[in-house]
């Protein structure tokens, strides 16, 4: 399920490849790598099957992608958890700001009610 969600994910990112310049800058980062291809194919077929998985992709992205994920999961576990937490404390010590908060505004209205000083 989750493969054909990243598949659907590439293919509308390739139908409009055009449409944005930073999809399309991301899709050739990720195709690119240290030296461009410029002459595609050229003596490929003359070179052995495992020879020329050196040279050339023969899996498809999703599943290189599918590995990759696979093989760092738990970097990418401990870069998720690295960020959600600050955020989570966040959270909670506005929550408790803003309990306090309200509990000052609690104890100036019952002083300002409760003064011994009529006149003040």
């Amino acid at each position: 399920q989750a493969r054909g969600k990243v598949s659907d994910i590439i293919n509308a990112a390739i139908v409009h490849y055009r449409d944005d310049p930073d999809l399309q800058n991301l899709i050739d980062f990720g195709q690119k790598e240290a030296v461009v291809n410029t002459q595609c194919g050229w003596g490929v077929q003359a070179r052995g099957y495992l020879e020329a998985g050196a040279v050339i992709y023969t899996t498809g992205c999703v599943d290189t992608l599918g590995s990759w994920i696979h093989s760092n999961l738990l970097l990418l576990g401990g870069i998720a958890l690295g960020l959600a937490l600050p955020q989570l404390v966040g959270i909670m010590l506005a929550q408790i700001l803003i309990h306090q908060i309200k509990d000052q505004i609690k104890l100036q209205l019952y002083n300002h009610q409760h003064r011994a000083d009529p006149w003040y």
